[in-house]
């Protein structure tokens, strides 16, 4: 499947990539969409940086319910650790 899709009248790719830059092979991809949605200030930096066509790049936040996921209306799970607030991943 090509990406964009062919005969498509506008193309929107919403992406992001945790790490400083973005694999070589991504970014002639990218730049034949006609928008690039990410979802930070740091990844817009990030993608332009790797040679993404910064004109191209549009910043949309995740959406968070910040009502459900209120920290202060949640006790913090058992995770199991071994009671001093410390975890083990192996």
């Amino acid at each position: 499947q090509p990406c964009p899709p062919r005969g498509t009248r506008f193309t929107v790719g919403r992406t992001m990539y945790e790490t400083d830059r973005l694999p070589e092979g991504w970014v002639p991809r990218i730049n034949k969409m006609d928008e690039v949605w990410v979802p930070s200030h740091f990844a817009l930096e990030q993608f332009a940086s790797s040679g993404v066509e910064r004109s191209k790049l549009v910043v949309v936040p995740e959406a968070v319910d910040t009502d459900f996921f209120d920290p202060a209306k949640h006790k913090p799970m058992d995770a199991g650790g071994g009671g001093d607030g410390t975890y083990r991943f192996l």
